[in-house]
């Protein structure tokens, strides 16, 4: 029997972060001021970054446990 793999893993959810990032700052450079829909959107970027990054030291760590210490560090000098 093969491995199994998740579809729904962290990097479809990296995936699916840098689609919403990509989409706040557009709609962010439409904006003419900064009003109460520029700061929500400016938090979604900033917590959508942190998921990204708690993301990576998800897969630097699983890595490291099965000794590709490539990837790993690779992965860690990112944050």
């Amino acid at each position: 029997m093969g491995r199994l793999v998740t579809i729904d893993g962290t990097g479809t959810e990296r995936n699916r972060l840098r689609r919403t990032i990509a989409e706040a700052l557009r709609l962010l450079g439409q904006k003419a001021e900064l009003d109460d829909e520029a700061r929500d959107l400016t938090a979604l970027i900033v917590f959508s970054l942190r998921q990204i990054a708690a993301g990576v030291e998800t897969s630097a760590a699983a890595w490291e446990k099965r000794d590709y210490y490539m990837k790993a560090e690779e992965f860690g000098s990112v944050g």
